[in-house]
């Protein structure tokens, strides 16, 4: 994806504004100017542009010793997802988990109660 500026475009212009401008409605000169300007743009990926993931390459990944909250089963600083039929106990085993977070009480894992716990 590029982000492009397009000249003579009055703030809050658009695509279709930018068009009906031009003195030649000729779709190739309206084509060439625009491929012309996204030349001179760098690439932005989505998830730069959104905020959303970043993908890479396992070789780059570099590998980190890993804090547990619970030993073996969720990860300290880690997304955990707690996924299940209805009914089963997960937002019974959220909510203990939570106190056990905001008090220090870490499973198998003692700790210093945490000041952060995202629940959905």
């Amino acid at each position: 994806m590029k982000i492009l500026e397009l000249p003579g475009l009055a703030e809050g212009g658009d695509i279709v504004e930018f068009v009906d401008e031009r003195d030649s409605h000729e779709t190739e000169a309206i084509r060439s100017e625009i491929e012309t300007l996204a030349a001179k743009e760098p690439f932005i990926g989505v998830a730069d542009l959104i905020g959303g993931p970043a993908t890479r390459r396992l070789s780059e990944v570099k590998r980190e010793k890993v804090r547990w909250f619970l030993r073996g089963k969720i990860p300290r600083g880690k997304m955990t997802i707690i996924a299940g039929d209805g009914g089963l106990g997960k937002s019974f085993v959220t909510m203990d988990l939570a106190a056990r977070a905001t008090s220090g009480r870490r499973g198998s894992d003692r700790g210093a109660p945490s000041d952060e716990v995202a629940l959905p």
